[in-house]
This record gives structure tokens, C-alpha cells and sequence, in this order.
């Protein structure tokens, strides 16, 4: 996790000016995007009601925070860094486009992609358009965890974390 955190403060820092952060192999990647003026590291909210806000609103239902934004309304780029092992699902970016589409409505085509870093490739370009999909699977997902909060009863379920986290009973914990 240390890896990632560090080349995310690289990128962010080269994204901001900074022309020794990033060593010559992941210039390639963050070139085009600095030349385009992109945000690094957004931080995006998102209100009940979908409506974006600023992240530490008080108001935030959700947050996110966007590794690299292009914004060319109404067209915007998203891309994420990635230090791990490669695992193509576009849920992450697709939260994000909603985050980023909340907070910019006049945005009618959004496309995004992971970057993996350790491969020093981009991944496939998947629009991200639908964020009306993405926000029905977000609700999904908070309304599921309100009840599972509410219940003090968290269904146990193998995913791409289990190695971190810190429930030890569970069959499925790899730490």
C-alpha cells in the first residue's frame, strides 16, 4: 500500500509541475495528460439527492477521489493509477465518472481507464457515460450497507481485500 500511496504523491506532484517527481518510466504515461491540464487527485462529493458538493461537505452522502481528470466539456477523461496486480473493472472508474458527472452536469461523455503501473501500460478505454447506471449501483450498495450497519451483521465475502481486512474469523481473511 506504501508503493501505491507514494507513486499517487509522484503523479500528483508531476501533474502539478513538479518535473523531478516521476522517474523517465511512468513519464510516458503522465506526459499527455499533463499537457492537457489534467487534475490530479480531485476529490469529488455527492449529496443523497445526486447533486455534487464538495467533499468535506457535511452534506456528502459519498466521496471519491480521481487519481487524473481531463475536463474538455462536455467530454472528460478519467484515468487511475494502479500498483497491483491487474484486475480489469471498470465499478471504481464508473463511481468516479458519477462523482466527476455530479459535480460537472454540463459533461455528456465521459471515458476512462486504469493505468498499470507496474506493466507501464494503459488499460482498455471504457465509456463511462451511463452514470445514471452508476448511480442506481451506488445506491444499491449504500442502501445494502446502511441495512448491514443497521443489523450489526456484515455478509462475509471474498474479494480483492480480503488479505487486508480485519475481520479474522472470517473463512475467507488472507492476512
Amino acid at each position: 500500500m506504501s508503493d501505491g500511496i507514494k507513486a499517487h504523491q509522484a503523479f500528483q506532484a508531476y501533474l502539478g509541475g513538479d518535473d523531478t517527481a516521476l522517474g523517465a518510466d511512468w513519464k510516458p504515461l503522465a506526459d499527455p495528460l499533463r499537457g492537457m491540464g489534467a487534475i490530479a487527485e480531485m476529490k469529488m462529493g455527492i449529496t443523497r439527492e445526486g447533486r455534487g458538493c464538495d467533499f468535506w461537505s457535511a452534506e456528502a452522502w459519498g466521496r471519491g477521489s480521481a487519481d487524473a481528470v481531463v475536463l474538455r466539456a462536455p467530454v472528460a477523461l478519467l484515468v487511475d493509477w494502479k500498483t497491483g496486480k491487474v484486475r480489469e473493472d471498470p465499478r471504481e472508474l464508473a463511481t468516479h465518472a458519477l462523482l466527476l458527472k455530479a459535480r460537472h452536469p454540463e459533461l455528456a461523455h465521459i471515458k476512462g481507464c486504469y493505468a498499470w503501473l507496474k506493466e507501464n501500460r494503459l488499460g482498455p478505454v471504457y465509456d463511462l457515460s451511463n452514470t445514471n447506471r452508476a448511480w442506481s449501483a451506488v445506491c444499491t450498495l449504500m442502501n445494502d450497507a446502511a441495512q448491514y450497519e443497521a443489523e450489526q451483521e456484515w455478509p462475509k465475502t471474498p474479494n480483492a481485500l480480503c488479505g487486508w481486512c480485519p475481520v479474522k474469523d472470517c473463512e475467507h481473511n488472507r492476512s
